[in-house]
């Protein structure tokens, strides 16, 4: 990757001209787009480009302009119109319950009962929503796919056994069961192994090729994780070919989900970690309780879902002399770049070496209000505490994983479970207004709070 760095910076352009797309530069470089997405963030940690989401990176340094404000002439209705619609798209609302009542509608979108009624049947005349008496649902599609097959791809080991490193994939994996026995569908699943060189394919549960032709029944759509992959592109070309709707969990940073393409099937991405709207949502947390300085603390600080937490927060939190400390470490992207250096031990020890240098050789010490960038940096920085008889701050983090459970850490929770929901409504429903567009939805969460 210093190496991709380096080639990439013996050309630079003019201040603010934009950098060829991640997908030219991987050709170019002939690597990966993800190695090409690592340099990148590396040279933009150096200050020498920036990047602007959904149009690319470029070269110097951001220009700082005014805030424009929010569309002003837009009126209070269509701002209502908006919000409610995106929450449609983000799973706020469970596709096979009925939404709030018209009066408590109003309260959450700052609209009369009256305007909430208009705005809900103009939502029905054009499709996105259905009405039953005075309930009102989300449209559901009218032909019965019980009993027909749904495909779910993961990361496996070249023997074909599925890889579940995280809570969170074994959450997803028990939601999606939980959704696919109630709608009554049959299951498949493909591993997906990707070796050395990134080249991948399907294997069954023995470790032979996976033979799509060999599914019995009718095929209903795809649903794929791909939670560390490396080339989930690949997945999703291999896919396009069967001709069915895709739903997938995009754990990777938003420049590399592929564009929008009407010419092949419906594919649309859910994220749950990897916007701002966690540390935002964080960020509000701390402000509204009276909080003026806290500490971010992150030893993977390389990774977009580090910086994007950091990101929201600072967006949360910020207001007129609010400030955020930052202690981070920008080598490694996750604990598992750790554990590939040296095995799980040692990735583990050097974590823990980060961690304890923040504590030793900085005023961390000082911040009342510590926010670990995950439950694990969380987990750690407790036990250094407790080794050293140190008192321990206030701590809040993201993932609510069993270690902040145990540990009575407030964390925000990734709706793990209502991500899936919406993934099986797409592929009930390709053509639903919700998702003609096929792009990256970001989808909601919550603080849970313990203290």
């Amino acid at each position: 990757m210093d190496d991709l760095a380096l080639k990439i910076l013996s050309d630079p352009g003019l201040d603010q001209e934009p950098l060829p797309s991640i997908r030219q530069l991987a050709a170019h470089f002939s690597v990966s787009t993800t190695t090409v997405h690592k340099a990148l963030r590396k040279i933009q940690q150096q200050g020498k480009i920036f990047c602007i989401p959904s149009k690319g990176f470029f070269w110097g340094a951001k220009l700082e302009s005014t805030p424009i404000p929010r569309v002003l002439t837009t009126s209070k209705f269509e701002q209502a119109r908006a919000h409610l619609f995106s929450d449609f798209q983000c799973g706020v609302y469970h596709p096979s319950n009925p939404l709030p009542t018209q009066q408590a509608l109003s309260q959450l979108y700052q609209l009369s009962p009256s305007r909430i009624g208009v705005l809900l049947r103009n939502f029905v005349q054009i499709g996105v929503l259905t009405r039953e008496g005075r309930s009102f649902f989300l449209a559901t599609p009218h032909s019965d796919h019980s009993h027909a097959t749904v495909l779910v791809v993961s990361r496996c080991n070249a023997a074909g056994q599925l890889l579940f490193d995280s809570e969170r994939e074994t959450d997803f994996m028990k939601a999606f069961q939980r959704e696919r026995m109630r709608l009554n569908l049959r299951l498949e699943v493909a591993g997906w192994f990707e070796d050395s060189s990134h080249n991948g394919k399907f294997l069954d549960q023995n470790g032979k090729d996976f033979q799509m032709q060999s599914i019995p029944g009718v095929l209903f759509g795809a649903i794929v994780s791909t939670w560390l992959m490396r080339s989930p592109l690949c997945v999703l070309k291999n896919l396009w070919k069967l001709n069915i709707p895709v739903s997938i969990w995009w754990e990777q940073p938003r420049e590399l989900f592929p564009r929008p393409d009407r010419s092949r099937p419906s594919t649309v991405g859910f994220n749950i970690s990897f916007g701002q709207s966690a540390g935002i949502a964080v960020g509000r947390h701390l402000y509204r309780q009276g909080y003026k300085s806290i500490a971010f603390i992150s030893p993977f600080h390389a990774s977009e879902w580090s910086l994007n937490r950091l990101a929201g927060l600072q967006n949360g939190f910020c207001q007129l002399t609010n400030t955020i400390k930052v202690y981070a470490d920008s080598r490694y992207e996750s604990a598992e770049a750790f554990h590939k250096i040296a095995g799980v031990e040692v990735g583990e020890g050097m974590i823990r070496q980060i961690l304890s240098s923040f504590i030793d050789e900085t005023d961390l010490m000082r911040e009342t209000v510590w926010v670990t960038v995950n439950d694990h940096t969380a987990l750690i920085l407790i036990e250094i505490l407790k080794e050293r008889g140190l008192a321990r701050p206030y701590i809040i983090s993201f993932d609510n994983s069993t270690i902040a459970e145990s540990n009575r850490i407030d964390s925000f929770e990734f709706h793990t479970e209502g991500m899936v929901r919406q993934m099986f409504y797409h592929l009930e429903h390709p053509g639903a207004i919700l998702y003609q567009d096929q792009g990256l939805h970001e989808m909601v969460g919550r603080l849970v709070i313990r203290r």
